[in-house]
């Protein structure tokens, strides 16, 4: 909460563009004398308010656990598994006893959709699967007035989130979300090139920062928080 700019903050108390840092979760009061930049403030609301930017709950489904993840412009946060249980009742088969433990699984998928507010769901799954699920999925999920996207892929499950981050590129770039893989995925090439375009390491950095030859800079999300806590 900005409250009154320290007299080091230079040039702040006369001008009119400033940079400043923000995080992701923490609540901000911008005031200025001579009144609010209205169109700023807008911006920087639809950034970084839950409820105005477009998020994804990634349903990745196996026949074993359904795995729930949030994914947003910020990054992905993993929810939980739900085991899709392996006993049934009797003379239950085994497609019968998945669609039944695939519903009361739903039960707390929708849970998270009213916490969580997505914009969109992706439901990912291998072809097998989602061709069993997406019946019930449809008519569990579609209740809820959000758009559903089916992915297939590989896995479901927990390793189906990981698998997503590497493969469903396309799908959140349709939906302006980006969780950065392309930028991984281009560091490894440069790396296997060897030709000295990619800098490691704090001090590394560090000096490419200093020499101006930065093009991307890559933080790895447990690096800044253990720093932080330090």
């Amino acid at each position: 909460m900005l409250i009154e700019v320290p007299e080091w903050f230079e040039g702040a108390r006369g001008g009119s563009h400033h940079t400043m840092e923000l995080s992701y979760g923490l609540e901000y009061r911008l005031v200025k004398p001579n009144g609010i930049d209205r169109e700023f403030i807008g911006k920087v609301l639809d950034m970084f308010s839950g409820g105005a930017s477009i998020s994804v709950l990634l349903v990745s489904v196996s026949m074993e656990e359904v795995a729930v993840a949030h994914i947003r412009r910020f990054g992905r946060e993993l929810l939980g598994t739900i085991p899709i249980q392996g006993s049934g009742k009797e003379g239950e088969d085994s497609l019968d006893r998945f669609r039944r433990s695939l519903r009361n699984a739903l039960t707390q998928v929708k849970q998270w959709v009213q916490v969580r507010r997505p914009t969109h769901i992706v439901v990912v799954g291998n072809h097998m699967t989602l061709s069993i699920a997406k019946d019930i999925i449809n008519d569990e999920l579609n209740k809820l007035g959000i758009s559903i996207i089916y992915h297939e892929q590989g896995e479901g499950g927990l390793a189906g989130v990981y698998e997503f981050e590497r493969v469903g590129v396309d799908v959140l770039r349709k939906l302006n979300i980006s969780l950065g893989q392309e930028y991984v995925d281009e560091v490894f090439s440069r790396l296997g090139m060897n030709n000295g375009l990619v800098a490691v390491g704090i001090d590394e950095v560090r000096k490419a920062l200093e020499f101006g030859a930065v093009e991307t800079m890559i933080v790895l999300d447990e690096t800044y928080k253990e720093r932080v806590m330090k």
